[in-house]
This record gives structure tokens, C-alpha cells and sequence, in this order.
């Protein structure tokens, strides 16, 4: 008897629950919904070649009071194709919210005024990134702004303000395929991978899956690298392997202009490489030293200013008196296997006269074993940056020869028409403001065009 109880109660229950369970309401939407009433203004972002890679742009949007707002379904009805959200997101909202609500307009073409009790019409700024996939995490993603507008905030949030790096869109390409084939010979998912200039200190190319922390957090022992260190030291006038270490920039932060920045792990006494921990920024930092002799505070950032005026944006560096730089370049590497788990390399390129520092780092690696041979991991990017100099000369930039329709997207028509001024294009154009689209696409062979279209937003 006392089974049968039993037995019908839990199917009982168990019916409760799945009925109950149909009834649910499913989690509002509160995308786009912010107690915030806008989102900071930030400056312009260009890459080297000062094609605009974010900027602010005005939007707007609704300021809604709870307390004030009639729920008449009229209202409710106006309200919901204003913001995009569905009528029952909004009943939730206001019967459980009492303080201010913006709420982001979904068109932009609805009329500025409104006419309905407690909502007020918000003037907010939106940020647009272009290149988007090239420049994450760098630069944000929707309102969020990335690490490189965090750090230039103060600087960025002055209207006409600007930033130009020293990176530039092909380059950022050309690392991006570098890195996912790499990724995907080793099956793995996360790595980073960036290029140094030996001459200013400048990161020409900085590629990331899986975040930043990749790039700035103490992932690398230094055992895993350790050749090039023991070389330097000793072959330098140094009396202790501490010194020399601290001295070439471990146990303190890389100087990067970017948030994050870790000084890692290096101990008062050093009894194995194992116990110092450093960052991809610092391993860059200390293989430029190696080389140059010099410390440098690596930066993104290029120049910086104003409508009033522009600067630029210094790399600090120290020269060091007991080292000797080394004469050649070299490439370095460590892991690339499922046990090890992470795959390393490094190097100054090119090997005579190395004009750049470079690093990869994998993790997660699944693969048993490298499928070849090391030195197809070097990045291609690393030969195409050896040949170039950071920022062309006008004379250099207008002897080039143009075989192929270049890119001009996220140029302005002024910088856009100077682009293709040499080409002999006629150029048409419709709108305002920056290249969107242009026809015909970048890298279209230039044989049989003449005639070339651009869309500006």
C-alpha cells in the first residue's frame, strides 16, 4: 500500500513538473537594454596607412522612466517598435525596473520626438569598427570598446581626437592566415602571434584567438626558450644571470600601451629558468635587446592629437652598457606536441641583419607531434614586413607599381582618390564620410578597368 502511495506521488510530481515546466516564460531579451544612458565617446582609429579603423558615431536612443510610463497597449505597442523588444520583455522589464532604462532605438529612421508618457528621445553614441575581424580583440566589438581604446581613453575621449597605429591591414591579414594554419596543423584553438621592429619599437602586427591574455599574462617558461638568453649572457660583461635577466626587461611590465600588462614571475635568485615566468610582450621586448643592445617600451600607438594639433607617440628605451648585441638572428622553438601542450616559437628575422622580432605561442596543442618541419610555422608576415619600412614616403608610394585594384575602404574620398590617383581610374562616388564598399573589389587584376565606383557612409 505504502508503495502504491509512493509510486503516485512521484507521478505526481513528475507530471507537475513537466506541465510547470511548458508554462515557463523564457528569459527576457535585455540586449540593447542599459542603465546607462549612452556609451562614452571615443576618437578615430586609423591603421598606419591612416585607413580608419572606428570612429563614434551619433545614434539615438530611448530614455525610459518606469514610474512615469502608461502601459496602455498602445503605448506598450509604440514602445516595443521603437526599441525592437517584444511586448512581454517590456511588461518584465517595467514591473520590475524603478530607476532610468535607456533603451537603444533598433531604426534609426524613427522620428527623434516622442510623444508618450516617460519616455524621452537620447542622443547616445554608437561605435563602428571596420576591419573587425583583423583588429579583435585590439579594438571592441558593438559598444564595447578593446583593449587599445581602453588604454587611450583619456586621449580618445577629446571630440576630434585620433589614433594611428603602427599596424596596417594587410599586414594584420597576412598574421591572421598565418596563425590559423598554425592553429590548425597543431589542432588547437587559442595561440597569439606578433612582430616587432628592431629600429623604433614599433609592433607592426599583433594576431590573437582566444584573447589577449595570451599576449600579456606570464604563459612561457623560460625554459622553453632559453638558448638565445644563455648566449647573451654569456657572451655579455654581466656577473650574474639575475641581473642580466632584470636588465633585459624580465620581472617588470613590457611598457606596452595596452591594459593588462604583467611583469611576470622572476626571482631575487634564479636557480632555474623554469622558475622565471614571462609574457609574449616581455619575450619580444627581450629578444630586441639581445640584438640592439636597447630596451624599448614596445607601442601600437603611432601618433596621436587633435584638429588643433598632432604628435607622436614616444617608445621609451634604455641602451644597455654590458651587453653585447648579437650580430646575427636566429629562430627558436619549443613543444608542438599533445604531451607538452603548447607550441612556441620566436626568432629575430632576418637572419643576417635582422631588422625584426617575432613570437608565436600555442595552446591547447592535440597534435602528437609537429606534421613538419619547424620552420614552416615561421609567419609569412614576417618576410613581408622585412621588405617593407614603416610608413612609405609619398615618392616611394607613388612609384609603386599598381597591378591589382588596391584596397581603400575605411579611407576617406579625399585619402581614397590620392590612392588611386596613379591608376589612371575614372572615380565615381556616392555619399559622405568614410569608403564603405568600392567596385571593383581589392586585388582585382587593373587590366581591363578604367572606370572605378565608392560608396562612402
Amino acid at each position: 500500500m505504502k508503495k502504491g502511495l509512493f509510486l503516485l506521488l512521484v507521478i505526481l510530481v513528475l507530471f507537475l513538473g513537466c506541465y510547470g515546466g511548458s508554462q515557463l516564460i523564457s528569459a527576457p531579451d535585455i540586449s540593447g537594454i542599459s542603465s546607462r544612458e549612452d556609451t562614452p565617446f571615443l576618437g578615430r582609429i586609423y591603421d598606419v596607412e591612416r585607413r580608419l579603423l572606428a570612429e563614434s558615431q551619433k545614434a539615438h536612443g530611448i530614455l525610459l522612466l518606469p514610474q512615469a510610463f502608461e502601459a496602455r497597449p498602445e503605448n506598450l505597442d509604440l514602445l516595443a517598435r521603437l526599441s525592437g523588444k517584444d511586448k512581454t520583455t517590456l511588461t518584465l522589464l517595467l514591473s520590475g525596473q524603478k530607476s532610468p532604462v535607456f533603451l537603444k532605438i533598433s531604426n534609426q529612421q524613427t522620428p527623434h520626438h516622442i510623444v508618450l508618457p516617460g519616455v524621452f528621445s537620447k542622443e547616445y553614441y554608437q561605435r563602428q569598427y571596420f576591419y573587425r575581424d583583423l583588429f579583435s580583440p585590439l579594438l571592441g566589438q558593438g559598444d564595447s570598446p578593446g583593449a587599445l581604446e581602453s588604454f587611450y581613453e583619456p586621449l580618445l575621449s577629446k571630440e576630434g581626437s585620433f589614433l594611428r597605429t603602427a599596424l596596417k591591414v594587410e599586414f594584420q591579414e597576412s598574421l591572421k592566415r598565418d596563425l590559423l594554419k598554425a592553429l590548425k596543423r597543431l589542432g588547437a584553438s587559442k595561440g597569439v602571434a606578433a612582430i616587432m621592429d628592431l629600429q623604433n619599437g614599433r609592433i607592426r602586427a599583433l594576431g590573437a584567438r582566444g584573447g589577449l591574455g595570451l599576449f600579456l599574462a606570464p604563459q612561457v617558461a623560460l625554459s622553453w626558450l632559453k638558448e638565445p638568453f644563455e648566449e647573451g649572457y654569456y657572451e655579455s660583461m654581466y656577473d650574474s644571470w639575475e641581473d642580466f635577466l632584470r636588465d633585459i626587461g624580465f620581472g617588470e611590465p613590457s611598457g606596452i600601451d595596452l591594459p593588462g600588462d604583467s611583469p611576470g614571475l622572476l626571482p631575487a635568485e634564479v636557480w632555474s629558468p623554469e622558475e622565471v615566468r614571462i609574457s609574449l610582450a616581455q619575450l619580444l621586448k627581450a629578444l630586441a635587446a639581445l640584438k640592439t643592445g636597447r630596451v624599448f617600451s614596445p607601442k601600437i600607438g603611432l601618433e596621436a592629437g587633435d584638429e588643433k594639433e598632432k604628435y607622436l607617440i614616444a617608445v621609451e628605451s634604455r641602451e644597455l652598457e654590458d651587453l653585447i648585441p648579437r650580430e646575427r638572428g636566429g629562430i627558436w622553438w619549443s613543444g608542438g606536441s599533445r604531451k607538452a601542450g603548447y607550441f612556441l616559437m620566436a626568432g629575430l628575422w632576418p637572419r643576417k641583419n635582422p631588422r625584426l622580432a617575432f613570437a608565436m605561442l600555442i595552446t591547447g596543442v592535440r597534435a602528437y607531434g609537429l606534421p613538419c618541419y619547424y620552420t614552416r610555422f615561421i609567419p609569412r608576415t614576417v618576410k613581408l614586413l622585412a621588405q617593407k619600412p614603416l610608413a612609405p614616403s609619398p615618392n616611394k608610394v607613388k612609384a609603386e607599381i599598381f597591378d591589382r585594384m588596391p584596397d581603400v575602404r575605411g579611407l576617406t574620398l579625399k585619402a581614397a582618390l590620392e590612392r588611386l590617383a596613379p591608376l589612371g581610374l575614372e572615380v565615381r562616388f556616392s555619399g559622405f564620410g568614410v569608403t564603405v564598399k568600392q567596385w571593383p573589389a581589392p586585388g582585382t587584376p587593373l587590366a581591363r578597368i578604367s572606370k572605378c565606383q565608392l560608396v562612402l557612409r
